[in-house]
């Protein structure tokens, strides 16, 4: 008797696991065919991610001018005359070929001058952005732009202490002339009129440019 209910316990045990694992294994079909809520929305934000995140054609253009570069500085102090020196820059991309690394070596005012500059292409807020710091200060300058139809031409913007040690408007430009040289300009406020006060010409080493220097 014991004999006989034992085997119709266990029949029926297993009976339940039967119908138990057939309905976890539909269950679990549904769920694979089936995304839960959110997942969609999570794909979504993770493909906007990926695009905001991928170089495209601004970090290309920042590319043209990754390099060995020989520099001459014009720079107005005041006087009609610029003075005149010059330098090195070696511009490498970073992080992925996302950003412009620059480290400049060259003279300010008699004194050996160093400076650090980073330039990059924000693809969410569809702006270039760079950043400036040397050894002849301890702080360092923020500014972003836009850049002209063909995009050769890049202007930004930003707030940058004076002369007079106050903070004032200025205007850096970016010119790429040719895969051998491009210029860059600083412009200030100075008296409700922008007024250049410093230009770079860049000769890539090694060209006929760099060789022969620049009248520019």
């Amino acid at each position: 008797m014991k004999s006989t209910k034992f085997v119709s316990m266990a029949l029926a045990c297993t009976f339940a696991l039967v119908v138990g694992a057939v309905a976890f294994a539909e269950t679990s079909k549904d769920a694979k065919t089936t995304p839960p809520t959110g997942d969609a929305a999570t794909q979504a934000m993770m493909a906007e991610w990926a695009k905001n995140a991928t170089p495209g054609k601004e970090h290309a253009t920042l590319k043209t001018m990754e390099g060995k570069w020989k520099a001459t500085v014009k720079t107005w102090m005041g006087g009609p005359e610029p003075q005149v020196s010059v330098g090195t820059c070696d511009n490498e991309m970073e992080f992925g070929g996302r950003v412009l690394e620059g480290t400049f070596k060259g003279e300010m005012m008699g004194s050996k001058f160093n400076g650090l500059s980073l330039m990059g292409f924000d693809n969410k807020k569809r702006e270039y952005w760079s950043f400036w710091t040397d050894d002849m200060s301890t702080g360092g300058m923020m500014t972003t732009g836009t850049a002209s139809a063909d995009g050769k031409t890049i202007t930004m913007k930003g707030m940058m202490d004076g002369m007079d040690g106050k903070p004032t408007e200025h205007v850096l430009t970016t010119k790429i002339v040719d895969a051998n040289t491009h210029t860059f300009t600083i412009a200030q406020n100075m008296g409700g009129k922008m007024t250049t006060t410093m230009e770079i010409t860049y000769n890539r080493e090694g060209t006929a440019q760099s060789a022969a220097g620049t009248d520019k």
